[in-house]
């Protein structure tokens, strides 16, 4: 039983370090262009228009998915590409290149794998918070003496 809960545990940290490297693997986004950014936090409708005016770019997205979000501000001398991320920081959303001037802006799509790692762990902690500390210190001590 022991050597079944160490191995069910390192499978579990397996999968969460392949998860990992590849939410890590994405390829990087970046434009060999700076330009001059000075946006507000603000709606994002209005930020992404004054996004694209001095970015020089074409946004294309659906006004019901940016309409509920605020963008972050985004200010100084950066890379179109890194501040669009800058300005769709802890949106949701994500930007898409079909070249280097032109981007779609949709809702962010975890992989297949990582949404269900999510749920597995939304599981693991919706049990923990119901079991009292009692519980939980009497669970962690079980789980620290068969896998030491």
């Amino acid at each position: 039983m022991k050597s079944k809960n160490c191995l069910v545990r390192m499978a579990v940290l397996h999968a969460l370090a392949c998860a990992t490297g590849l939410i890590l693997a994405t390829p990087g986004k970046a434009s060999a262009d700076p330009a001059r950014f000075d946006i507000a936090a603000q709606p994002l409708p209005t930020a992404l228009k004054s996004f694209a005016a001095q970015a020089k770019m074409q946004l294309l997205y659906r006004y019901d998915i940016v309409s509920h979000a605020t963008a972050s501000p985004v200010t100084g001398q950066l890379e179109r590409h890194a501040a669009l991320e800058l300005l769709l920081r802890g949106t949701g959303l994500e930007a898409v290149y079909s070249n280097d001037t032109t981007a779609t802006i949709r809702l962010y799509l975890l992989p297949l794998r990582a949404l269900r790692l999510s749920r597995y762990w939304l599981w693991i902690i919706r049990l923990l918070s119901s079991l009292t500390r009692r519980h939980a210190l009497l669970l962690l001590m079980s789980s620290s003496v068969l896998c030491p």
